[in-house]
């Protein structure tokens, strides 16, 4: 079993605690009126996904890096599935949450 080395879990942790706040602020987004402010804070909310995001891949690709010949090739294979699977149902999901209980309950149901 391949451990995790150096920094890079703590990166995967700090990517995720990103993607948590980003996930958290737009669920809270809704109850800002003001229109500026509402822009504002939605493009931090996603440069805070972005980077956590960015953070996970980098740190994730780097710790495969240590796996030899087919099994790097297998698992890289199963994250870019699982990102394709995301991208294909996370919209449809996201849609029947929302029209099940309005704008916050998609983002509250993943940011736990």
């Amino acid at each position: 079993m391949h451990h995790l080395k150096g920094g890079r879990h703590i990166l995967i942790m700090i990517g995720s605690i990103l993607i948590i706040a980003q996930i958290s602020m737009m669920g809270l987004i809704d109850y800002i009126k003001d229109g500026d402010t509402f822009l504002y804070l939605s493009f931090v909310a996603q440069g805070l996904g972005g980077f956590g995001g960015g953070a996970n891949l980098t740190a994730s690709m780097a710790i495969l890096s240590s796996f030899d010949g087919q099994e790097r090739e297998m698992y890289i294979g199963w994250i870019e599935a699982a990102n394709g699977i995301g991208l294909l149902f996370g919209p449809l999901i996201g849609a029947f949450l929302f029209s099940m209980g309005g704008y916050q309950t998609p983002f509250f149901s993943f940011g736990k």
